[in-house]
Parts: C-alpha cells; sequence; structure tokens
C-alpha cells in the first residue's frame, strides 16, 4: 500500500492522497454539505454536487459516507453521554459534529438520511447516481418540490418548531377585548362623547356585601339553572321537498329506461314487461296494460317478489312511492298496448326463456 501511495504522490504523501487512493471521502466534503442542506441552499447543493463529479467522486460512495456522518449527528443529539467507539469520527472532528448537532434538527438529520437512503436505492436500480444525489439535495433543501406523505409532514414538523420557538401567531380576540377596544374608540371630533349610564364595575363590586358578589336578596344563579339557549328555543322545522309532479306521459317516455333497470335486478321480469304498457296513472297507482293473450305475462308480473322489484326501480326512477295494477287491456288500450309491443320485439330471446323457465321452475340448467 505504501509503495502505491508513493508511486501515486511522489515523495510527499499528504491525507488527500490517501482518501482518493483509498476511494473515501475527505470529511471537509462531508461537513459542508451538512451545511448546505443546513441552510435550504439548493443552488449551492447543485454546484457542490458539480463539484464532486468534475473531482470525480463517486455518488454512491459520497452518499453513504454522509449518511454515517448523519448519524453521528444524530447520536449527538439524542446522548449526552455516550460510550466509546459509538461515535464513528476523528477526535479533530468531534467538536464541528456538535456544532452541526446543534444547527439541524433532529427531523431534519432523519429527513436527510431517508433521503439519501432512497437516492442509493435508485442508484442500485441502474438510475442515474449524479441524478438521485441532486434530488436528495433538491428534496432536503427545497421541501415544497416533494409531493410525498413525508415531505408533508417534514413541512408541518417545521412549521410546528417555527411556532413553538416564538414564531409569529394569529391574533385571536375574545369577546371581552373586542368589547373593551370598542370602549375605547374615541368620539368624533366636535362631538361631545356621552356619559356613560352604566355603573363603574368597581362602584358595583363595592356596593355588594363582602363575599358574595350578588346584590342583597338576589338568589344567585346555579350552573343547573343556566341551559344553553338551544334548548329553550324550538328548532324551525326543515322545509319539505315539494312533491314531484308525475303524469302518464312522463312515465311512458322514460318506460324504456326502467325496462333496462329492471333487466339487470330480473332478467325474467324484463321479458314478461315487453308485453306491459303504462295506460294509465290514477294518484299513486299505475296501471300496466297487457295485450290480449298475454294473460300468463300478467299473471307472473303480479307475483309479489316480481312486483317488489318493479316498486323498487320506480321508486328510484321517479322518486315516487307507487303501486301497480296489471290489466289486459281492451278496446283502444289494447290496440295501443299491442302496436308498440309488435313493433320492438317478436318475443323474449332464447337466454330469456331460459331464465324465465330458471326462475318459475327452480331449476338448473344442464350443460
Amino acid at each position: 500500500m505504501l509503495d502505491q501511495l508513493a508511486t501515486y504522490s511522489g515523495k510527499k504523501i499528504a491525507l488527500a492522497d490517501v482518501l482518493a487512493m483509498l476511494g473515501t471521502v475527505e470529511s471537509e466534503l462531508l461537513f459542508e454539505s451538512v451545511d448546505i442542506a443546513a441552510a435550504n441552499d439548493s443552488r449551492g447543493a447543485l454546484l457542490f454536487v458539480n463539484r464532486l463529479a468534475e473531482q470525480g467522486k463517486d455518488f454512491g460512495q459520497f452518499a453513504q459516507e454522509l449518511i454515517g456522518h448523519l448519524r453521528n449527528i444524530f447520536l449527538l443529539q439524542q446522548l449526552d453521554d455516550y460510550p466509546p467507539g459509538i461515535i464513528t469520527a476523528a477526535e479533530e472532528d468531534l467538536t464541528r459534529l456538535k456544532g452541526q448537532a446543534r444547527l439541524l434538527a433532529p427531523s431534519g438529520v432523519v429527513r436527510f438520511v431517508e433521503l439519501l437512503g432512497e437516492a442509493l436505492s435508485e442508484m442500485k436500480r441502474g438510475s442515474d447516481p449524479r441524478l438521485q444525489l441532486e434530488l436528495a439535495f433538491i428534496k432536503m433543501t427545497r421541501p415544497e418540490v416533494d409531493r410525498s406523505t413525508k415531505s408533508l409532514l417534514y413541512r408541518l414538523d417545521q412549521l410546528e418548531s417555527r411556532l413553538g420557538s416564538g414564531g409569529s401567531r394569529p391574533r385571536v380576540e375574545t369577546a371581552g377585548t373586542a368589547s373593551k377596544q370598542a370602549n375605547e374608540i374615541p368620539a368624533p371630533a366636535g362631538k361631545p362623547q356621552p356619559e356613560s349610564t352604566e355603573p363603574d364595575g368597581d362602584a358595583v363590586s363595592n356596593s355588594l356585601p363582602a363575599g358574595t358578589g350578588v346584590p342583597p336578596g338576589v338568589e344567585p344563579l346555579s350552573a343547573e339553572s343556566i341551559s344553553p339557549v338551544s334548548e329553550k328555543l324550538p328548532l324551525a322545522p326543515e322545509p319539505e321537498a315539494p312533491p314531484l309532479e308525475l303524469s302518464l306521459d312522463k312515465i311512458v317516455r322514460v318506460w324504456s329506461v326502467i325496462l333496462t333497470q329492471v333487466k339487470k335486478k330480473k332478467i325474467p321480469l324484463y321479458s314478461l314487461l315487453q308485453e306491459a304498457r303504462p295506460i294509465e296513472l290514477e294518484g299513486k297507482v299505475l296501471t300496466l296494460g297487457f295485450p290480449a293473450g298475454a294473460a300468463f305475462h300478467k299473471g307472473q308480473v303480479e307475483k309479489p317478489n316480481y312486483m317488489e322489484v318493479i316498486l323498487g326501480v320506480l321508486k328510484e326512477m321517479t322518486g315516487a312511492v307507487l303501486s301497480v295494477k296489471c290489466v289486459v287491456a281492451e278496446g283502444d288500450d289494447a290496440r295501443a298496448v299491442a302496436a308498440p309491443a309488435r313493433e320492438e320485439r317478436d318475443g323474449p330471446s332464447a337466454d330469456e326463456l331460459i331464465e324465465m323457465f330458471k326462475a318459475e321452475l327452480d331449476a338448473e340448467e344442464i350443460p
């Protein structure tokens, strides 16, 4: 090793030559990097990384040694008395380490270590080492550019520290201070200020019996006799929503949408309702008309389990609680019901018939 150093550095071997040959980082660079981070100097941080590149430093090695340097700072912050060997630093560097321990908050040290650790992980995955080190410095010196949860918590911690150390706080005025300030407002020029008719507080207190704080003959109020104003005043009734105006024409226009919602819940019921049309709305009773020859469909739709689905969909679509009556249409109603049914479909599909039989007969389809 000495022969290599002599060849590398010549007759005089300096500490910088030994560190350069071993690939380690000078402690001066570590102290400088921490000073830059503590000052939140993002420009200085980028120039510092550029200087490392010009000197041919290994960015991964530098990040590892900087983590060790920050560890020493953190231990000095946490331990007043520490056993020998726990601080991995030279004796001549201890004074500067203690100074940086007072300069940085423990949360800032932990934050910097985490950022350098993430940078090292990205370097091992193949990311550009210089870029990762630059990002770690930028996130440390300018936390606002990092949108991660850890960064937000770190910024909140910084804010709390500033407030706790005597930073500016918002001024909160109580009712008493506001009233006092209002009484201290001077009267307009040229107008005499009226004399207050309220008795002076000291005069009132002096006129009361000692130790009571209330006038003679007046029973003091107890905490039980004082109730919030909200308990005595009746609450105003909430305005009722205006009833939804329904008409047969509106239901007919959205009938296809209603059938689509029914199909999502019960395919057999959807097939049966293909033959039906709304023909009358009287109050809250909706009449569904089935064409002649569709008595079977009518009887199936009137089953309680199917009727429950229809009423639920109607409530979802109209917002009103309706009842449904099924009839076999006659006369003009029969023609009005039959014509759309013939135009829209010829009958249930094979899949719908299978589903209908399975529902009605409690059967299972055998592959």
